[in-house]
C-alpha cells in the first residue's frame, strides 16, 4: 500500500520542530519506506505544496519559492498558474513514483504551517486531494491544536518580534476568524477527506508522548513495528523556536517604539540592528513567564470556541479536549510584575554597538 500522511502544521504547535525531525531524519526513515518530499514540495515547510492548492496569488510564498528556485527563467506562480502548477505536478509525481518503485508499502509525508493559515477554501483542500489521489491508496490527516488563547496570546509576541508596538490585547479580535475556529477548519478537511481519516490531536506538553512534539508525532504516524526498529537509533529531535522571557519583551516593545533618532541607538538604523538584539535578548531569562493579559479577558474569550472544541475531540480525536486551567494569566493588569525593561534594552543595545567596534 502506498499512503499519504498530511500534517496540517497549526502554527505555535511545533510544526517546525515536526518538520526538522521528518527533514534531519529522512535518510533513516527513507529505509523503512518513510519519506518526506522536501525536494520538490519546498524546503521543510512544503510551501510549494501549498502553492499549488491556491486558488489565488499568495506574495510571500511565490517570493519563497523564486528565492527557492534561484533560476529567474521558471514561470512564476504570479505569471502563470495553471503552468506553474503543471510544472510541480510533473516533478513531484516523478519523485513520488520514484519511491513508490523502491517498496511495496510506503508512507510519504508531507506538513506545511500553511495548510492551517493559507489553505482555507474547500476547493484548496479538493484540489490537494485529487492531486493526491493520483498517488496513494489513502491518505490520511493529523493536525495538533493549542488552546484559543494561547495560540492568540503566543502568535502576538512573535509579532512584537517582528515590530509590534502594543501589548496584547484579546479585544482587538473579531469573531470566530479562520485561524483560531478549529472546527470548521476539520470540517473542512473531513468532508474531503473523510471523517475516518481526519485526527485531532491536543497540543499540551504533557498530553504529548515523551512530552515533546516530535517524539508525539513518531509515535503517531509510524508503526509499532518501525518504532521497535528505531529504538536503538540515532533519531534527531530539536525544539524550535524559543520563546522570549517576559522581560525580553517588555524590552523589545521598548524597542519598538523608540524613535528612530534615539539617543540609544547611536545613529545605528533599527531594522539593521533587530535580529541582532533579538537574538542577546533571548539570552535574558526571569521567573515571570509569559506576557500575559487578564485572566478574565483570557476566559471570555475562550469562551466563544468552548463548546467547537469538545466537538472537534469528541468527533475527530479521543473525546479529551484542552486542559482549562487559566492560572497563568494574572488576575488584573496590576499583578502583571515590574521590570526594568528600558534598562535592560539599553544594555543589550551598548553589548551589540561594543561588539561591532570590536
Amino acid at each position: 500500500m502506498h499512503k499519504a500522511i498530511v500534517h496540517i502544521g497549526t502554527e505555535k504547535t511545533g510544526s517546525t520542530a515536526i518538520q526538522n525531525f521528518l527533514y534531519k531524519n529522512e535518510s533513516l526513515l527513507s529505509t523503512y519506506g518513510h519519506y518526506y518530499p522536501f525536494q520538490t514540495c519546498g524546503l521543510i515547510s512544503n510551501f510549494r505544496l501549498a502553492i499549488y492548492c491556491l486558488e489565488a496569488n499568495d506574495p510571500n510564498l511565490v517570493a519563497m519559492d523564486r528565492r527557492a528556485a534561484n533560476s529567474p527563467d521558471l514561470v512564476t506562480f504570479t505569471e502563470d498558474p495553471d503552468q506553474w502548477r503543471d510544472n510541480f505536478a510533473e516533478a513531484h509525481i516523478d519523485q513520488i513514483r520514484t519511491i513508490h518503485n523502491r517498496h511495496k508499502d510506503t508512507t510519504v509525508i508531507y506538513s506545511s504551517e500553511h495548510f492551517h493559515s493559507r489553505i482555507v477554501k474547500p476547493v484548496e483542500v479538493e484540489r490537494l486531494h485529487e492531486f493526491l489521489d493520483l498517488l496513494y491508496d489513502q491518505v490520511d490527516i493529523i493536525a495538533y491544536f493549542r488552546r484559543q488563547d494561547r495560540l492568540a496570546v503566543s502568535s502576538h509576541n512573535t509579532s512584537i518580534q517582528g515590530g509590534a508596538t502594543n501589548p496584547f490585547d484579546f479585544s482587538n479580535i473579531e469573531g470566530k476568524t479562520n485561524y483560531f475556529d478549529y472546527l470548521s477548519l476539520m470540517q473542512r478537511w473531513a468532508d474531503v477527506f473523510g471523517a475516518q481519516h481526519v485526527r485531532a490531536k491536543v497540543y499540551e506538553r504533557d498530553r504529548l508522548i515523551g512530552n515533546d512534539v516530535g517524539h508525539d508525532f513518531k509515535a503517531s504516524t509510524l508503526s509499532d513495528e518501525i518504532i521497535s526498529r528505531l529504538e536503538k537509533r540515532p533519531l534527531h529531535y530539536e525544539r524550535s523556536n524559543p520563546r522570549l522571557s517576559y522581560t525580553a519583551l517588555k524590552a523589545l516593545l521598548e524597542f519598538n517604539r523608540m524613535d528612530a533618532n534615539d539617543a540609544l541607538l547611536q545613529g545605528n538604523n533599527k531594522p539593521s540592528i533587530r535580529q541582532a538584539l533579538i537574538t542577546k535578548l533571548h539570552d535574558v531569562n526571569d521567573e515571570h513567564g509569559e506576557m500575559l493579559p487578564p485572566r478574565s479577558t483570557a476566559l471570555e474569550f475562550y469562551e466563544r470556541f468552548r463548546s467547537d472544541n469538545e466537538r472537534v475531540f469528541n468527533d475527530y480525536g479521543k473525546g479529551d479536549s484542552f486542559n482549562e486551567n487559566f492560572s497563568m494569566f494574572p488576575e488584573t493588569e496590576s499583578d502583571a510584575p515590574a521590570v526594568d525593561a528600558l534598562g535592560v534594552l539599553t544594555a543589550q543595545l551598548n553589548s551589540i554597538f561594543a561588539e561591532s567596534n570590536t
